[in-house]
């Protein structure tokens, strides 16, 4: 099975500096979502159908050369506009990197987008990866690249996903501020994904239907969190109502409870599979979760998981769990920690793992029998 990464983030963080060391130092191939949407709309004769009904024959020049100008005129005149673009060239983008990944014939491969998650091309990777630095360093990098001023880098930021997020959405993060390391966090990353039994495992959680549950052996507050899910790409938490044909149907843990369709290709796992890292063995969340519980007297957390700061959320969680793996557990899981729990606590849920049953010792028992 091929791994495929998505590797994202904003303007100025050097992702595309990270993509480069994948293949130079680690001969992952990494498929440039930007050059090839520009390839593909000369290239792809639906593609250029499509944008000649919608722009006009004037898109393409005589020469058969995509009109950027005219395009990039059309595209910034509204967001309508914008989306019925997006909605010709991403699906054919999303066909072209899954054909394109399946060539390579090799463990892992990479997509570099600025857009992974707007484009929902993170339906298509296995795991995203998000490059983040400083807001300062990141405004310098886009001045000294493009020579715009202070003012027009903040605006193009600004028209990008929020920074927060995006972190809340990734698998991994990548810190590029220049002091921190690349090479290792790339490197944790890899040897994850080149594992074979983690690969084996991350393959098997990926895929709904899988989700089962066995009442002889299960206790119930195992089935509960087995059916309390988090979908990919989804903000906040799902209970599984019912299956269909090749899908689930789940409900918003919220007081909307509405209910929509999980397909088999979303990455859907159940809260009772997941795991947090710690220095010795992973930690399973139902234990993390009663942790906090019992922290907080089954309150919710009062810690704004967006607003933060990364000593605060590592602070928190120190308390919860002390051996955490400081490497490995980022400050965006903490944020999506806190906030399932809160999710949960509020909609009554409130017990994670099942309580042990205090036994008398036998010799004990003998002794207050023979008393009385």
């Amino acid at each position: 099975m091929t791994i495929r990464l998505g590797i994202t983030g904003g303007m100025g963080c050097g992702k595309s500096y990270v993509c480069r060391l994948l293949t130079e130092r680690f001969g992952i191939p990494v498929y440039d979502c930007d050059t090839e949407a520009k390839r593909l709309n000369v290239e792809h004769p639906l593609i250029r159908r499509e944008l000649t009904e919608l722009v006009g024959s004037a898109v393409y020049n005589a020469d058969g050369s995509l009109n950027k100008p005219l395009l990039a005129e059309y595209v910034f005149a509204s967001p309508e506009n914008r989306l019925k673009v997006n909605a010709i060239v991403h699906p054919r983008l999303k066909e072209d990197f899954a054909q394109w990944a399946e060539r390579q014939q090799v463990p892992v491969v990479a997509t570099e987008s600025a857009i992974l998650f707007e484009s929902g091309l993170d339906e298509w990777v296995d795991r995203s990866v998000v490059v983040t630095a400083p807001l300062e360093l990141r405004l310098e990098r886009i001045r000294q690249r493009d020579g715009s001023s202070r003012e027009q880098a903040m605006q193009r930021i600004a028209a990008q996903m929020d920074e927060s997020e995006r972190l809340a959405r990734a698998h991994f993060v990548i810190v590029n501020d220049q002091s921190t390391p690349l090479l290792p966090q790339i490197e944790r990353i890899i040897k994850f994904f080149r594992v074979a039994s983690l690969c084996a495992s991350a393959e098997k959680r990926t895929f709904a239907p899988q989700i089962s549950f066995n009442p002889k052996t299960d206790n119930k507050r195992q089935i509960m969190l087995q059916k309390i899910l988090a979908i990919s790409g989804k903000p906040g938490l799902f209970r599984l109502v019912s299956r269909g044909n090749r899908c689930l149907i789940v409900e918003t843990l919220d007081e909307a409870k509405k209910r929509m369709p999980a397909q088999a290709n979303e990455k859907v796992i159940s809260l009772y599979d997941i795991s947090m890292y710690t220095d010795e063995e992973d930690k399973p969340l139902p234990e993390v979760l009663e942790n906090i519980r019992a922290k907080y007297e089954s309150q919710p957390v009062q810690i704004d998981h967006k607003k933060a700061t990364k000593d605060e959320l590592f602070s928190f969680f120190g308390e919860v769990l002390p051996n955490f793996d400081r490497d490995r557990v980022h400050a965006s899981d903490i944020r999506k920690l806190i906030q399932w729990y809160n999710l949960l606590v509020t909609n009554g849920v409130t017990e994670f793992i099942e309580p042990q049953e205090e036994e008398t010792p036998a010799e004990e028992a003998s002794t207050e029998e023979t008393q009385a």
